[in-house]
């Protein structure tokens, strides 16, 4: 970890290791060209190197210099890039997104500002896609987005060999509505193209407009999203389900689901629940009468235009398994849980329930 802020001061330009197994920090100076403290710069390792783009530093001014830290003997370099076919390297800016990408980064939004390296207070911002060579050490233009709304404090990700950006926050889009966004997008590496990523779910709407979401790969197909800050005070984690529904199918179930998991004997709880639901090529019907699922909005409160931070979880599946994909068709069709094997159906249920952060 390097650099930030809180309310008073700027971090030093030290690095803070911390140890999962002992629990303890470490703090290392560095040294050669250790790059002035900052906050809102971003970072990512590459094979033993960490490199660390822009930011806002001490002396108040935008920076888009690249720095590399070879993460072994702590030894800092400040990288003098070249340009691959652009006039110009990403301009200044801070609350940028980065990824690693074979040997280098990908690189997209954040704020800059009109008068460059200064603050100055007008903010502008770019939603173009950039890449790093670290071999070569040159700036390259992956993608002009055009259709995409630049901004900052976002949130990028890779799942197998895809890079998924989106969220954030655009200060611009106050004057007619909420600054922040939760649109995702899909970038494939290689051709550059750029698609809309509009995931699905029947248990709970996906997370709402807002800044500053971490995004953690656990495989090559499912990421797990956390926390963020958004400006609605009485936002609330609800099913995606209308509430009577919720009410008639599945409440009085998850006051059960103690008991329903003490009947799952140990040979039954190493099976697989999928195994019990035959595939079709053509899947059920839904029934005439039951009509699309609601997206419920939150409720902003128009009195105070404070922030919130959110501590909700979700787990976005770019290749959902067959038991998600069974679970989300039992929730669909309003399928009755109770002919449905055990597994699946503390499966089900389980889908409803928020998270639970444990202390720390």
């Amino acid at each position: 970890m390097f650099g930030g802020r809180n309310d008073r001061l700027v971090a030093p330009p030290q690095v803070c290791q911390f140890d999962p197994i002992s629990l303890a920090w470490t703090i290392h100076s560095g040294s050669g060209q250790v790059p002035p403290s900052r906050d809102g710069h971003s970072a990512c390792v590459v094979d033993n190197r960490m490199f660390i783009f822009g930011g806002f530093t001490a002396a108040e001014e935008y920076e888009n210099q690249v720095y590399c830290c070879d993460l072994i003997n702590l030894q800092w370099t400040r990288i003098r890039a070249v340009l691959s076919g652009i006039p110009e390297a990403p301009s200044p800016r801070d609350f940028s997104c980065c990824v690693a990408w074979r040997r280098g980064f990908f690189l997209w939004g954040g704020r800059s500002d009109a008068a460059g390296h200064v603050f100055s207070g007008e903010s502008c911002y770019d939603s173009s896609i950039y890449y790093f060579d670290a071999d070569s050490q040159s700036w390259s233009l992956r993608a002009r987005l055009d259709n995409v709304q630049g901004r900052r404090s976002g949130t990028m990700f890779r799942l197998g060999e895809r890079i998924y950006f989106g969220f954030g926050f655009n200060d611009l889009r106050i004057r007619h509505e909420d600054g922040h966004l939760n649109d995702l997008w899909c970038l494939d590496p290689c051709s550059g193209s750029v698609t809309r990523a509009e995931p699905c779910s029947a248990f709970y709407r996906g997370p709402c407009p807002r800044r500053r979401l971490v995004a953690v790969p656990v495989s090559n197909s499912r990421v797990i999203l956390f926390g963020g800050t958004c400006r609605f005070v009485r936002y609330s984690f609800q099913p995606a389900l209308p509430a009577a529904e919720f009410q008639r199918l599945y409440a009085p179930l998850l006051a059960r689901l103690p008991a329903l998991r003490a009947s799952v004997d140990d040979s039954d709880s190493e099976a697989d629940p999928a195994d019990d639901v035959e595939r079709q090529e053509s899947g059920p019907q839904p029934p005439d009468d039951v009509e699309p699922l609601e997206q419920l909005e939150e409720e902003p409160d128009d009195s105070i235009m404070g922030l919130k931070d959110l501590s909700d979880m979700f787990v976005l599946e770019a290749l959902p398994s067959l038991q998600t994909l069974c679970a989300l068709a039992v929730v669909r069709w309003r399928l009755p849980l109770g002919q449905l094997p055990v597994l699946l159906q503390e499966d089900v249920l389980r889908r409803f329930l928020p998270n639970v952060l444990s202390p720390p």
